[in-house]
């Protein structure tokens, strides 16, 4: 960088990239690309060490990464053996378009519990040969490439919560539905991630609906930057049709409002001095394919997306709100436990901003108050008497958490009560309080 600009000639940076050990033609044809997109024939300084530390095996977006077998392969080995168990198959196989149900998986399988990369190889291309077309479907990204860039999500509460649109999409409801919400058939809607789904995440998944006025303005889906859809996918595959590495993945309630989500995020990614252009999050509104959210999940929690996400993440946050509700949802709890023995990064962060930090800098009455009403939910933090939107997924969740004495009996044969967590509930506390506790100390 003679000219000390911070940038220097693509072709210039193509001779010595070279130097780099390990790096295939494919990968230096992505950095480049990466690299240079933002400023034609120049290659910026902070794109070229983002790259190289920390952004190799995210393929930078690149078209081709998904038809990249290996690569795949790597993507869905959630925890990292060189293999393949039944459940990681099946998304192995929605990469390619390829979706048999789990009786098929287990007979594909052949008696083995896992299959080597190989085998895999192997299996793909016979099932690409003679698959019938019951079972074929548009691709499916793997759930660890499902990421939002930051600068994605402002737009997404730009466009639509910031604007007063989705409030006004919310007040028509809580008006037609009137009587439902009085009687407690239906909840009354307001700005947070339950109206986001409603309102603009199904229908920008679905296709044709761009035809349909009622559905979702062309207007703003034009300048939300939204392409059509030509299948029913989550909001992340829409958006990043090649995928997206994570940074974090992000454990929240859906009924927070997402202007606070928002703020939480962008404060965490100024926290970390990371461009918001750079900065990719994991939520499962958007990560998960809400036309078949159910099927996605699956039948266990260590075995769905959201794990598949946690493994690959570099780490995770929780966004807490004014009356700390992700204390007292199972999947968030459950979430928790599982990054931790995984030995990832966590934090708390809120609106205001990180947790661990909100004390910093002297008395701030709002910040205080933050503080002293999450040291009071940590009191209170029970997985019995935690809250689920399903109750397949409690009962499931809380069997894999249970005391170990528990644990070793089916689900059916387990009574669940306060004290078969105990050992649980302690860990949460404790890990919930650490940010609370470094505040302390300092």
């Amino acid at each position: 960088d003679i000219e000390k600009t911070g940038k220097i000639r693509a072709d210039a940076f193509h001779n010595v990239i070279g130097c780099l050990p390990g790096l295939t033609a494919d990968d230096i044809a992505a950095l480049l690309g990466a690299c240079s997109a933002l400023d034609g024939e120049l290659v910026r300084y902070k794109d070229f060490m983002s790259w190289v530390f920390g952004r190799q095996d995210q393929h930078l977006g690149d078209p081709g990464a998904l038809d990249d077998l290996e690569f795949v392969f790597r993507c869905c080995d959630t925890e990292e053996t060189g293999q393949l168990d039944q459940h990681e198959l099946r998304f192995a196989l929605n990469a390619f378009g390829l979706f048999p149900d789990l009786a098929d998986i287990d007979q594909l399988m052949e008696c083995r519990d896992k299959i080597s990369l190989q085998e895999f190889k192997e299996l793909l291309a016979e099932m690409q040969r003679s698959a019938p077309d019951a079972i074929r479907q548009p691709r499916a990204i793997p759930y660890a490439r499902r990421g939002t860039r930051l600068k994605q999500l402002q737009a997404l509460n730009d466009i639509f919560v910031a604007s007063g649109w989705i409030q006004k999409r919310c007040d028509e409801f809580n008006r037609e539905q009137r009587e439902a919400i009085e009687s407690g058939d239906v909840h009354e809607l307001g700005p947070n991630l339950y109206a986001l789904d409603r309102f603009v995440i199904r229908p920008a998944t679905t296709p044709g609906s761009h035809r349909d006025p009622s559905a979702l303005d062309e207007d703003l889906r034009e300048r939300a930057k939204l392409p059509h859809a030509t299948h029913h996918c989550s909001y992340a595959e829409l958006v990043n049709p090649c995928g997206v590495g994570v940074d974090y993945f992000v454990s929240h309630w859906w009924g927070h409002p997402f202007a606070d989500t928002m703020a939480a995020l962008e404060g965490w990614a100024d926290f970390k001095c990371v461009a918001h252009e750079e900065m990719t999050y994991w939520l499962c509104f958007l990560a998960l394919n809400q036309h078949r959210a159910g099927e996605e999940v699956g039948p266990s929690p260590e075995r769905g997306p959201f794990n598949a996400a946690l493994v690959r993440a570099k780490g995770a946050v929780m966004v807490l709100d004014w009356n700390v509700r992700p204390f007292t949802r199972i999947w968030c709890l459950y979430e928790v436990e599982r990054l931790t023995s995984l030995g990832k990064e966590f934090e708390l962060i809120c609106s205001l901003g990180p947790v661990g930090s909100l004390l910093e800098g002297g008395e701030d009455v709002q910040k205080t108050g933050t503080v002293q009403r999450i040291e009071k939910a940590l009191e209170s933090v029970s997985a019995f008497g935690a809250d689920a939107s399903s109750e397949a997924d409690r009962q499931a969740i809380w069997h894999r958490i249970a005391d170990p004495i528990w644990r070793k009996r089916s689900a059916s044969g387990v009574i669940f009560q306060d004290s078969t967590f105990k050992r649980f509930d302690a860990k949460i506390r404790g890990l919930l309080a650490t940010p609370l506790l470094r505040v302390g100390l300092s």
